[in-house]
């Protein structure tokens, strides 16, 4: 990661204060080749307790500054994905849920684009798609 994509470097970028909590769970999602819902985030973080509502407002913030997508694969489960960091230039891409086991990974080959042109005062500010099924571990289990 360079240093103009610097966890701290985007947290100044969409103008919120630098803190260790910030500093951390956005590491960790930038590191991240996958969305990670709120309890991975927690389990991943390094060292100490961490405050789950903390991190769970820190998520919400960073959605809300455009830092993170929040995904939702119809499991009633938000996972979150930095813009930037482990995929080409915050490049929006399709993501894979199992209904199995709930894992989900990015499909960084399929990606999302709004249609040109759209309708006359439309903007889209973000898009998603979720593709449901198994993952090659479930669909081959007996």
């Amino acid at each position: 990661m360079n240093a103009a994509l610097s966890p701290e470097s985007m947290l100044r970028r969409a103008g919120l204060k630098v803190t260790q909590v910030r500093l951390h769970v956005l590491s960790l999602l930038m590191e991240s080749p996958v969305p990670l819902a709120h309890s991975e985030v927690i389990e991943r973080l390094p060292g100490r307790h961490w405050d789950r509502v903390t991190v769970y407002r820190t998520l919400h913030t960073f959605m809300e500054k455009g830092l993170t997508l929040r995904l939702e694969g119809g499991d009633r489960v938000w996972r979150f994905a930095a813009r930037y960091g482990s995929h080409p230039e915050g490049q929006e891409h399709a993501h894979f849920l199992c209904e199995e086991c709930g894992e989900m990974e990015c499909i960084e080959e399929v990606k999302l684009a709004p249609p040109d042109p759209l309708p006359r005062g439309f903007q889209v500010r973000r898009s998603e798609m979720v593709l449901h099924g198994l993952c090659p571990n479930c669909s081959s289990a007996p």
